[in-house]
C-alpha cells in the first residue's frame, strides 16, 4: 500500500515545487499595463495641433530670414538663431517620434495581453514565462524613457521657441524695411 502512494506523493511535490508564480506574474503585468496606460496619455497629451502650429509659424520666419542668412550676425543672435533653429529639428523629430511611441506601447500592450492570457490558462512553456517578463519589463522602460525624452523636447522646443521668436522677427522685419 505505501509504495504505491509514494509515487503519488513524488508526482505532487514535483508538480508544487515547478509551479510558476502565476499570481506574481499577473501582478507584474498589471503595473506594465499601468505604466504603458499612463505612458499612452503622456504621449497623447503632447499636443500635435501646437506642434503643427510652431512648425507652420516657424517655417514662415525661417523662409523670411533666408535672404539674410549671409547677413554678419551678433554672437548672441547667432546663438538664439542656432537654438530656434534645433527646436524646430526636435519638433520635426517630435512629429515622427511621438507616433512611433504610440505603436510601439500600443504592440506592447497586445503581447502583454497574449502573455497574461497564456500565464492564466497555463499554456505555452512555462519555463519562459519569467524571460518573457523581463522581455516585457524592459520593453516597457524603454518605451517610458523615450515618452519621457518626447515630453521634454516638446516643452523644451517649445519654450526657446517663444523666447527667441520676437528677438528673430524683428532681426528680420528690421532687414526687410531697409
Amino acid at each position: 500500500m505505501m509504495f504505491r502512494i509514494l509515487p503519488v506523493i513524488a508526482l505532487f511535490l514535483l508538480v508544487a515545487c515547478s509551479a510558476v508564480p502565476t499570481d506574481e506574474y499577473i501582478d507584474q503585468l498589471d503595473e506594465l499595463q499601468q505604466s504603458a496606460d499612463s505612458t499612452t496619455a503622456d504621449l497623447k497629451a503632447i499636443n500635435m495641433d501646437e506642434v503643427e502650429s510652431l512648425l507652420k509659424q516657424s517655417h514662415e520666419w525661417k523662409e523670411r530670414f533666408r535672404p539674410f542668412a549671409g547677413d554678419t550676425l551678433e554672437l548672441d543672435f547667432a546663438r538664439k538663431l542656432d537654438a530656434y533653429l534645433s527646436a524646430i529639428d526636435h519638433l520635426h523629430y517630435l512629429q515622427k517620434e511621438q507616433s512611433i511611441c504610440l505603436l510601439e506601447n500600443e504592440l506592447a500592450t497586445k503581447r502583454r495581453a497574449i502573455l497574461r492570457k497564456d500565464i492564466e490558462l497555463g499554456a505555452g512553456e512555462r519555463a519562459t514565462y519569467a524571460k518573457n517578463m523581463e522581455r516585457e519589463t524592459a520593453e516597457m522602460k524603454k518605451i517610458r524613457e523615450h515618452c519621457t525624452i518626447l515630453k521634454t523636447q516638446f516643452e523644451s522646443a517649445k519654450n526657446v521657441i517663444a523666447e527667441n521668436q520676437a528677438v528673430i522677427e524683428q532681426f528680420v522685419t528690421t532687414r526687410e524695411s531697409k
